[in-house]
């Protein structure tokens, strides 16, 4: 059997060749070795609030000072520019689904610098984006971190009605966008639990915030943000 399924991949490989998810050029790898050395990663001096790189660890940085986000902590894996926004742009367009196994494994260390959870969940998608794209990304990567983790992962919100797509929007409204967008689908399962919240992307903190504030109506004891990565805004 080992046998037949190494004829199988090579065939596969030379009918379908593997592609680097950011550049698109021939490669073994998901992420090729040239693309591979551009990616930045987010190093552990962050805003202790929101994630965002800083150079010495502070509690709230000037991006997050005086937001009441209701999330405890946010910690990012890479910045989110060049190669890593072609990868995740691969992932939540080109139906490169098998990557996000490869970005959650190197997500999970990450969860070292958040508090404790009992249970993943992901930010949602609206029924008619999620049928229309066929997955949805966010939730991708929480189930392969959950099974990383070893923790149980549950769709622990739904989104209430439609939004424009956050990318189109300036900062303010972002901010305004997400506002109400959110609920939690079972309130009494899930009061006094920790939970870990992940997303693709943290752009202003607008869509976590928003969904952190539906997790707390439903009485959970704290909620954590992780996600692949994050726009920072040089100084």
């Amino acid at each position: 059997m080992p046998r037949v399924r190494h004829v199988v991949r090579a065939l596969l490989d030379v009918l379908f060749p593997p592609t680097c998810a950011a550049c698109g050029t021939y490669s073994q790898r998901s992420i090729c070795p040239l693309c591979e050395a551009k990616l930045e990663a987010i190093g552990s001096t962050t805003c202790l609030c929101c994630g965002k790189p800083t150079l010495h660890r502070v509690g709230a940085c000037r991006e997050c000072r005086g937001r009441d986000f209701k999330f405890h902590a946010a910690a990012a894996l890479w910045r989110y520019s060049g190669v890593a926004r072609g990868v995740l742009k691969s992932l939540k367009y080109s139906n490169r689904r098998l990557i996000a196994h490869e970005i959650a494994a190197r997500m999970a260390p990450l969860y070292a610098r958040l508090g404790d959870c009992d249970i993943v969940t992901w930010v949602p998608m609206s029924k008619y984006k999620e049928r229309r794209r066929g997955y949805n990304q966010s939730e991708l990567l929480a189930r392969s971190l959950a099974d990383d983790l070893g923790l149980g992962a549950a769709p622990l919100l739904r989104k209430t009605r439609h939004t424009h797509d956050q990318n189109r929007l300036p900062g303010r409204e972002r901010r305004k966008n997400n506002v109400g967008a959110f609920a939690s689908v079972s309130s009494s399962s899930i009061a006094g639990m920790r939970v870990l919240l992940v997303d693709d992307i943290y752009t202003t903190g607008s869509t976590v915030a928003d969904c952190a504030v539906a997790l707390r109506k439903a009485k959970v004891a704290a909620v954590y943000v992780i996600t692949a990565a994050r726009t920072v805004k040089e100084a």
